[in-house]
């Protein structure tokens, strides 16, 4: 009896947890992990780990506009930090206080382009598994 598409772990659904090294919405474990700190405040972090492999999984529907949103940061803080130093860095007077803006803008972009560049990583894997998987008829995508 074959799978249906939305049991079968090989259809790609973008709702559902998906593992980068099984390639396949596997089942998976809910970690989640309450941290108080001194000062009263609690956080809370969760986590999808696969049953399979023990990998962190995520899902693409909620990683999608995180990553389009530091992406389009970073490329704005950078395009302001070179432009800043690039206009009014180069005064002769070393790094004036405009610079030290432009110096700035282009760390806090570093800093949001790491976080987003892993992102776009992992979601390339995603597309790319798509892509494959919807090339292949549904008899192939049966376990």
């Amino acid at each position: 009896m074959p799978l249906l598409p939305e049991n079968n772990p090989f259809v790609p659904n973008p709702k559902t947890c998906w593992c980068h090294r099984c390639k396949a919405h596997s089942e998976y474990q809910y970690y989640k992990t309450n941290i108080s700190s001194g000062d009263g405040t609690n956080t809370t972090y969760e986590k999808y780990g696969c049953k399979a492999c023990n990998s962190s999984m995520f899902t693409p529907d909620d990683v999608a506009p995180w990553m389009k949103g530091l992406l389009g940061v970073t490329f704005v803080l950078v395009l302001v930090g070179g432009m800043i130093l690039v206009l009014m860095g180069g005064n002769g007077h070393g790094l004036s206080q405009s610079g030290g803006i432009g110096v700035v803008c282009l760390l806090m972009g570093g800093f949001f382009g790491l976080i987003g560049g892993s992102m776009y990583y992992y979601m390339s894997k995603w597309y790319a598994w798509v892509s494959c998987q919807n090339k292949k008829s549904p008899e192939d995508l049966i376990l």
